[in-house]
Parts: C-alpha cells; structure tokens; sequence
C-alpha cells in the first residue's frame, strides 16, 4: 500500500485510511535515504546529543 499524502495533509490520520503503521514508517525511512545530504553530520553533533540528553533525562525524571 503507498501511502496518500494528500488524504493527510486533509486532515485524515492514518487510522482513518486503514493503513498498516509499517507503511509510514517505511515512507520516512525511504524519505530520509533519499535526502541529499545527511542529518547527523559532524557539525550537528553536539547539537544532536543535546537532544538525546534532553530525552534521556526526561524518561527517568
């Protein structure tokens, strides 16, 4: 099944489509292989720890 993303920019979740959660899921993943530079560069390292420690402290706390 591919995903509409039309039907959700309308306001549909994927609930109300009947869809099975893998296929959005494998529609990001395919998005994110495909973008033309990567997101976890050397420069953004520092950055993207922040964000990990934000959410690791957040779980236990």
């Amino acid at each position: 099944a591919e995903l509409n993303l039309h039907a959700i920019d309308r306001g549909r979740t994927l609930y109300d489509l009947n869809y099975d959660p893998h296929v959005p899921a494998s529609t990001l993943k395919q998005y994110l292989r495909e973008l033309p530079d990567c997101l976890l560069t050397n420069a953004l390292l520092s950055q993207w720890n922040d964000v990990i420690s934000i959410r690791f402290l957040s779980f236990f706390f």
